[in-house]
């Protein structure tokens, strides 16, 4: 998790440990133990997963982020920093940068659900149709199609973004049923 070069490195945590620990214990020492009384909270976590994915080349995320330029700005290297930015961390939600090419700055930061951290992804790919512009899965989530659906059609089946969006749902090339929200399909398709 934490390596004694870590601890030495941020100046933030090693304001953090009692005066009494030298700098031979402070890798011996749990981060739940520190006497500020704020560590394992979420906003806290939140704050050292951060610098962990930017500065530790040993983190599994760290090619995703420090590994590709990411950087922390300077004022956050410090959690009262981070902390007077941001605020504590509403429940259920996670840091996301607005920007994902930009690093961990106040501007280009939020917090956000998963669901807004996933349609914010690299990997996301985006389909405009008919002038609205939405992810595969927030088209999904809006025609109520199921999971991958459409995905599949556009991947796999090779359909037509028009095709994939306006197709009936079929088993074995029979209709099968009908979307959950069969007036939005036919706004998207044009019909009313």
């Amino acid at each position: 998790m934490f390596t004694k070069e870590w601890y030495k490195n941020h100046e933030s945590f090693r304001g953090m440990l009692g005066k009494k620990h030298s700098l031979k214990t402070k890798s011996k020492i749990r981060i739940g133990h520190l006497k500020h009384g704020i560590v394992y909270t979420p906003t806290y976590n939140s704050w050292a997963n951060m610098l962990q994915r930017c500065s530790n080349p040993s983190n599994n995320s760290y090619k995703d982020y420090g590994g590709r330029g990411i950087k922390v700005c300077e004022r956050w290297k410090n959690f009262s920093n981070f902390f007077a930015d941001m605020g504590e961390r509403p429940q259920g939600m996670t840091l996301e940068r607005r920007n994902n090419n930009k690093g961990y700055y106040k501007n280009n930061c939020k917090w956000a659900t998963q669901m807004e951290q996933n349609n914010n992804s690299r990997n996301c790919i985006y389909i405009t149709f008919q002038g609205k512009t939405m992810t595969i899965a927030q088209w999904e989530r809006y025609l109520g199609y199921k999971n991958g659906v459409i995905k599949h059609r556009l991947h796999l089946f090779r359909y037509s973004v028009e095709k994939a969006l306006t197709h009936p749902l079929t088993r074995g090339g029979i209709p099968y049923g009908t979307c959950r929200f069969p007036n939005r399909l036919e706004r998207v398709c044009g019909l009313n």
